[in-house]
């Protein structure tokens, strides 16, 4: 699929380059330099932000930016899982 000037693969993409651009700002490059408690907010924040942008968004659009919210939920939920199996295991 070709993706011309203006598309939405290049709106995503600028936004993604932001949020990278932001962290950055905050001395922070990687999740990975979260605790696992604070990433797992992190990634529900991220999934509000994508919904709220749904809220106004149309077609296609909208519909990436709640496939986004689904994926950053996922993401938390496994990662609380994983946290919560630690704990349980005493580590």
């Amino acid at each position: 699929m070709v993706f011309g000037a203006g598309s939405l693969k290049e709106a995503a993409l600028a936004k993604g380059a932001r949020f990278c651009a932001a962290l950055s700002r905050c001395g922070m490059t990687s999740f990975s330099e979260l605790p696992p408690v604070e990433r797992a907010k992190r990634y529900r924040q991220l999934a509000e932000d994508a919904r709220r942008e749904a809220e106004s968004a149309k077609g296609t659009m909208r519909e990436s930016y709640l496939t986004i919210a689904r994926q950053w939920i996922e993401l938390a939920d496994g990662l609380e899982k994983r946290i919560k199996g630690r704990m349980a295991n005493g580590r």
